[in-house]
């Protein structure tokens, strides 16, 4: 592997760097792009072998995108501070499958971190927060691997998967998002497993709009609206979650939602545990849904559905309200 060490004085004068094919080691640089006619990423690998190593690097200011991984390729990115690019602070797009530990990505005038076009990523440890969209976008066809990171105080939602979007989000921090934690929409289908959902302005996890998604092992609670929200014809997934102490009600179909929703445990919410209404019909099984301050499961506006086997108790109101 050859190095490269590139000084500050050698960025202004090129401005970006792009880098394909050959494998680099980057580090300890300064990307800061602040002149107003630059076009493109200030950091772009590209093409089958490319595999640098961008390390402890400050790519930020940029009037496009800060860092753009594309076309199969790899490399590992650590210990970066992207911020307040004008776009995305990283695309991954076309198959392209890096490594990013540990970056702080914030403060950026889009997305933080864009996948889409069959994207690929394994994103560890990463500090994503304040960005103007949400903290981590998914689409068409991208698959990232999320784990262990932190996604919070996001100006609108904290991870938006839409447009055939997948994904596997596992042992990550989601909280104090404007908007929901968690977006999926238009057919989308991610897995979100073992997240902390927490003190969001609005829900927790919200699917519309044909959305899908396995959602299970997660602990959901503090949020604004529900905890869980499926509506508009989505069908996901929903098992073995903790909804809690929200603000709204735990879980709220409707607008013909559907779902497979089994083995949770719904309690302390300020509303009914789950409202199912305005023709949805979703499957309540082996729930334990309890201890909260209005009704147990409350069916209403043509709401329908199946209730198996859940252990309902100790609201306030009462367990089953139809009407």
């Amino acid at each position: 592997m050859s190095y490269l060490q590139v000084s500050y004085l050698y960025l202004i004068q090129y401005i970006n760097l792009y880098v394909e094919v050959y494998a680099y080691t980057i580090f300890v640089c300064k990307f800061a792009i602040l002149l107003k006619f630059l076009v493109g990423a200030a950091v772009c690998v590209s093409g089958v072998g490319a595999n640098p190593l961008v390390k402890n690097c400050d790519i930020s200011d940029c009037e496009n995108v800060g860092l753009y991984v594309t076309d199969y390729a790899q490399g590992t990115y650590e210990d970066n501070e992207i911020s307040r690019n004008a776009l995305a602070g990283i695309w991954v797009k076309n198959y392209a499958n890096p490594i990013m530990r540990r970056n702080h990505i914030h403060h950026g005038r889009d997305v933080g971190i864009f996948t889409f076009d069959n994207g690929l990523g394994y994103f560890e440890a990463n500090d994503i927060h304040n960005n103007r969209i949400a903290g981590f976008e998914v689409k068409a066809g991208a698959n990232p691997t999320v784990v262990h990171c932190e996604i919070h105080h996001g100006q609108t939602g904290g991870i938006y998967v839409h447009e055939n979007g997948l994904g596997q989000f596992i042992d990550n921090k989601i909280h104090s998002n404007n908007f929901a934690g968690v977006w999926i929409t238009s057919n989308s289908n991610p897995t979100i497993r073992r997240n902390e959902i927490y003190n969001g302005h609005q829900g927790g996890v919200y699917i519309f709009g044909e959305g899908r998604g396995l959602i299970e092992h997660n602990n959901i609670y503090g949020n604004a609206l529900a905890g869980i929200q499926i509506r508009t014809n989505s069908d996901p997934i929903v098992r073995h979650n903790k909804i809690h102490h929200g603000q709204h009600g735990g879980i709220y179909v409707h607008e013909k939602g559907q779902g497979l929703i089994e083995e949770n445990e719904v309690y302390a919410n300020t509303l009914a545990g789950v409202w199912i209404t305005t023709g949805s019909t979703p499957v309540l099984r082996r729930n334990r849904i309890h201890s909260g301050k209005q009704v147990g499961v409350y069916f209403y506006d043509n709401g329908h559905g199946k209730l198996e086997d859940n252990d309902i108790f100790n609201h306030l109101y009462s367990g089953v309200q139809i009407r």
